[in-house]
């Protein structure tokens, strides 16, 4: 039996940037992280903690909040580190879990605090230490006399083969940055009034870096980078033929389920989430996409939507955007449903219409060839037909629009009022340099934005207005799948 492929999301190995995983996985650094309060130092560390699977041997010192604070925050914690819960005490405020991997330092001086990890770097072979932060430790020693603990820190460090991780919220230039081996400086800025996060690779020994900056997000209490976007990632390593798979003929499709009353599921469930289950059924959805973007990334995008259709037996009718391949859109498919969608169920109107001819009439084909009304309400038909109680996307280039509008009105109707009689939800597809025909600027539903920022791609919905998601791709089989990821 050939099992579809799964639809699961399979999370690159590294949340942190790339260049920033092969630094830290050395033997043996000092790595500094600078930025102010609030753009996800702490959480850095503790990913850095999850990325290498050190879930033992690291001494965590917080000088700004309890263990116990750190475990409310961050709950995946407790499922992640070694913790050990005590035998009941007569004090109930001391019975919570008490780690030895975390130190509680806000009340301790600086010069115990400080003999406390020359101790652990002397005691403990390649451990972790994270000093969370160092600036409430150096605030009380004059500069001589924080240059020279450095330099025993770092002295030290060598000798145990350990990894000594500083937090700091001073963004200046001190003594520190000359000593260690690596900096990485977090920063926030808005953009279009919703918060992006970036990290910058100010200096890593030892390491290339070939992108100094990247987006990132605090979902879930993870740090979490978005790739610098590379037409590459969407291209497929391999076109499947359909004669290379065997047609499953005992996959029971399922049938439609609303994600709430009238909403249509959009393939995202992070997506649904923040527009109330899904698109609206009858709905105008518009998708507006940099006009830098690879068309493979953006039927990538859609396959999603498509697919989930698809595999509940409803019927998709799409014209593609101009130089799609039909090829690549059938390959993408395939790796979502497991098999290849016939003509019956999703059918393509191309530019030429050469895919359609075996289903028009040949006494009618010069009327088509020239109409595309005819020839979607043609296709509409026939898809209504085999699957009378289905539901029916449709895709179309908003690129067309106002031609097929310009014929529709000869039939006393409009591109609005058609595709909302005839399907059940209607995707148009364009770019953001061109304008939207102004009928559906005005009368869609749902506005989203698929933007370059930064470097990394974005989708924002526009109308209404929305968090901003991360994009990220990783390929199944040689064939590329989108994620999404939200900006918190």
């Amino acid at each position: 039996m050939n099992e579809p492929l799964r639809h699961s999301f399979v999370p690159r190995s590294n949340r942190i940037p790339d260049e920033l995983e092969r630094f830290v996985r050395r033997d043996t650094y000092a790595l500094l992280i600078k930025g102010k309060a609030g753009t996800g130092k702490t959480t850095l560390s503790l990913t850095i903690l999850k990325t290498l699977g050190q879930a033992s041997n690291f001494f965590y010192i917080s000088t700004r909040v309890s263990p116990r604070q750190l475990f409310t925050y961050y709950p995946w914690l407790e499922h992640f580190v070694q913790a050990i819960k005590p035998q009941p005490t007569s004090n109930h405020e001391e019975q919570v879990y008490k780690m030895s991997m975390f130190e509680d330092a806000r009340l301790d001086e600086p010069e115990s605090l400080f003999e406390r990890i020359t101790n652990e770097l002397m005691d403990v072979k390649a451990p972790i230490i994270i000093i969370d932060s160092w600036d409430a430790i150096a605030s009380f020693m004059d500069k001589e006399a924080r240059l020279n603990n450095e330099r025993v820190l770092q002295t030290w460090r060598e000798r145990a083969g350990a990894k000594l991780i500083f937090i700091s919220e001073d963004t200046s230039y001190s003594t520190l940055d000359f000593l260690v081996d690596g900096i990485v400086e977090l920063d926030q800025s808005t953009h279009d009034s919703c918060r992006l996060r970036q990290i910058r690779m100010i200096k890593l020994r030892g390491v290339k870096i070939l992108n100094q900056i990247y987006n990132f997000s605090l979902n879930n209490s993870i740090f979490t980078s978005f790739q610098t976007y590379k037409p590459s990632e969407y291209v497929l390593n391999k076109l499947v033929l359909q004669d290379d798979i065997p047609r499953r003929k005992d996959y029971q499709l399922k049938s439609y389920s609303f994600g709430g009353l009238g909403r249509i599921r959009s393939g995202y469930p992070e997506l649904d989430t923040v527009i109330e289950g899904g698109f609206p059924r009858k709905g105008i959805v518009v998708f507006r996409f940099d006009p830098s973007i690879h068309m493979t990334a953006i039927t990538t995008f859609l396959a999603r939507t498509i697919s989930n259709f698809i595999k509940r037996n409803n019927p998709v009718l799409i014209q593609p955007i101009s130089h799609a391949i039909p090829e690549t859109i059938m390959a993408i498919l395939r790796s979502y449903l497991g098999y290849f969608p016939d003509n019956n169920i999703f059918r393509t109107l191309w530019s030429d219409i050469t895919d359609s001819e075996q289903h028009i009439d040949p006494t009618q084909y010069s009327l088509v060839k020239n109409s595309q009304y005819s020839l979607i309400d043609r296709s509409i038909e026939m898809a209504r037909k085999r699957y009378p109680e289905s539901l029916m996307l449709s895709i179309f280039n908003y690129e067309y629009l106002k031609s097929l509008d310009d014929e529709l009105r000869q039939h006393q109707t409009n591109v609005l009022s058609f595709l909302k009689e005839k399907t059940d939800l209607s995707i148009l597809v364009g770019t953001t340099r061109e304008a939207i025909y102004p009928p559906i600027e005005a009368q869609a539903d749902l506005k989203f934005d698929v933007n370059l920022i930064n470097g990394s791609l974005f989708l924002r919905p526009v109308s209404p207005v929305g968090p901003i998601f991360g994009l990220s791709t990783n390929k199944v089989n040689g064939i590329p799948r989108i994620n999404l990821q939200v900006l918190v």
